[in-house]
């Protein structure tokens, strides 16, 4: 069959052309301006702060490059995966067979959100609280706990959210979850996230639920959605 016969006159059965050439747009990421390409139609799809600034209004716009000197190359080829193939790099994991391997999955994870709250992209954000809660009981074994992967997870989330963010009530609740005692007192956790579990800790005592409870017991990603 030609490629003639499918021209129907249906807009809807047309494709989007988002391939083409003309809609390639540079990334200039980190202070040495490491390029990289993305499609505008992936790169603005999920992202309000991508989608706006491609406007052809703006600078970026027009000359088809963004620049993104606080991001990281690293953390930008993890964000453009999750574009085209709508997997996070965490999806494969069932198991993790090291302390230092919890680190750098719940550390990423968390950078990955921050990301996507630096860049307005609510499906990201949405998609890694999923995958906090699949992860969960993996992350964190309380028979051989090490609060020290935790603590940096948590602190990452805490210093790049705005107060009352749901990620920021999510990692209060994994906490209330686990019933470990060394997830409580670590010296090294943000302030703020000690205030919110201590004030949560207590609503649990003063409210209609206990810790065992289904509320603290399985989560829903969609009560904790950006």
């Amino acid at each position: 069959m030609s490629g003639s016969s499918f021209d129907l006159g249906n807009q809807d059965l047309k494709p989007s052309y988002r391939f083409n050439a003309e809609n390639i747009v540079t990334l200039l990421v980190g202070p040495e301006k490491h390029s990289m390409m993305v499609h505008s139609g992936y790169i603005a799809r999920t992202s309000e702060f991508f989608a706006s600034a491609l406007k052809k209004e703006w600078a970026e716009g027009q000359t088809r490059t963004i620049n993104l000197e606080e991001e990281t190359p690293g953390l930008m080829a993890h964000y453009l995966d999750w574009l085209y193939h709508a997997e996070l790099p965490t999806k494969r994991c069932t198991s993790f067979d090291s302390e230092s391997s919890k680190v750098v999955a719940s550390d990423l994870l968390a950078e990955l959100y921050v990301f996507g709250e630096r860049r307005l992209d609510s499906e990201l954000r949405n998609a890694i609280i999923a995958e906090f809660i699949r992860l969960g009981p993996n992350l964190h074994d309380i028979l051989g706990c090490q609060s020290s992967h935790r603590v940096s997870a948590i602190n990452i989330i805490y210093q790049g959210t705005p107060a009352k963010s749901a990620v920021r009530r999510l990692m209060v609740d994994l906490t209330l979850r686990s019933g470990c005692p060394k997830c409580y007192g670590a010296d090294e956790l943000d302030k703020a996230f000690l205030v919110d579990l201590t004030q949560a800790f207590f609503a649990t005592l003063d409210g209609p639920y206990s810790l065992e409870d289904e509320r603290l017991v399985g989560a829903r990603p969609g009560n904790y959605h950006a």
